[in-house]
């Protein structure tokens, strides 16, 4: 696993609590370790863990030159209104990221809610779905982040292969810090699926290196209070992931029940809408175990 962008080490120290084998860590500016390290009584002290080690360099550098292949790529670098930093959002990395990604591989994508004109915000999406078409947005909190989780093959969301992973002691108590204490509380983050995040993107410019748009798109909004606007933005599409659960083996009342669990998450997290969708979509897996035979 790869993650770029060392800063406090937090991101690093939650993923180190995963079964991960090793976890290489990419910071352009070495002032940052010795930061990192006044963070180790929250972070779970990552620069210390045998899994990890820490190279400063360039991201895109870095990820052309090296010949190993990841199965996940974190990319969790600074606001894109910076001159560096912008050059972390554009087709051209996500392109180079995806030559580092095993078959089947996942890209993790940090983008601010804050500060960020909506139309960027959409191109920005857009962006990152042009090279992984298929994409989950998260929306921790109903905060000022946005987690993009992309592919560019589709993501089986399993519930049992997620409860598995659940079951993990270090996971679960790194998540209830957030206040997470069931897994349909993390799920109950993502506000849109592929489809959703596909129709959010349609007619969205795309940020190259060559047209700048993040880069000189960016600052001009930079002392603008954007969360709201953006939060409306991804209300208008959002309908939560309840339609690509998969539950191998399970009956449609356990999916149904699942289901409602996770429409109770996502109303605990104000996102009504999505409540209401899954909800619904509860009712239908239900009413159908009860039209099959035995049911």
């Amino acid at each position: 696993m790869q993650y770029i962008g060392l800063a406090s080490g937090t991101t690093a120290g939650s993923v180190l609590t995963h079964p991960v084998g090793k976890l290489d860590i990419v910071e352009i500016e070495p002032a940052a370790e010795p930061a990192a390290r006044l963070f180790d009584f929250v972070n779970g002290r990552p620069l210390d863990d045998p899994r990890t080690t820490l190279s400063f360099a360039d991201a895109r550098s870095f990820l052309r030159g090296t010949e190993k292949l990841y199965d996940v790529i974190i990319s969790e670098p600074s606001d894109p209104w910076m001159a560096g930093p912008a050059n972390l959002f554009t087709q051209e990395f996500f392109e180079i990221g995806s030559r580092a990604l095993r078959d089947g591989g996942l890209f993790t994508q940090w983008i601010q809610l804050y500060t960020l004109d909506a139309e960027l915000l959409r191109s920005a999406i857009a962006t990152f779905r042009s090279v992984f078409p298929h994409v989950y947005a998260f929306h921790p909190l109903r905060k000022n982040d946005l987690i993009l989780v992309g592919s560019e093959t589709p993501i089986e969301l399993d519930v049992a292969r997620l409860g598995a992973r659940w079951q993990v002691p270090a996971v679960q108590s790194d998540l209830a810090r957030l206040g997470f204490h069931e897994l349909a509380a993390v799920l109950a983050q993502a506000r849109l699926g592929p489809d959703e995040v596909a129709a959010l993107s349609t007619g969205a410019r795309i940020n190259t290196d060559d047209n700048g748009l993040l880069l000189f798109g960016a600052p001009l909004s930079v002392h603008s209070s954007t969360t709201v606007l953006n939060d409306r933005l991804l209300g208008a599409t959002a309908r939560g992931v309840g339609n690509y659960l998969c539950f191998p083996g399970a009956t449609r009342e356990v999916e149904g029940n699942f289901l409602s669990y996770l429409a109770a998450a996502y109303g605990a997290s104000g996102f009504s809408l999505e409540a209401a969708v899954t909800e619904r979509l509860a009712d239908e897996r239900r009413k159908r175990f009860r039209n099959e035979p035995g049911g």
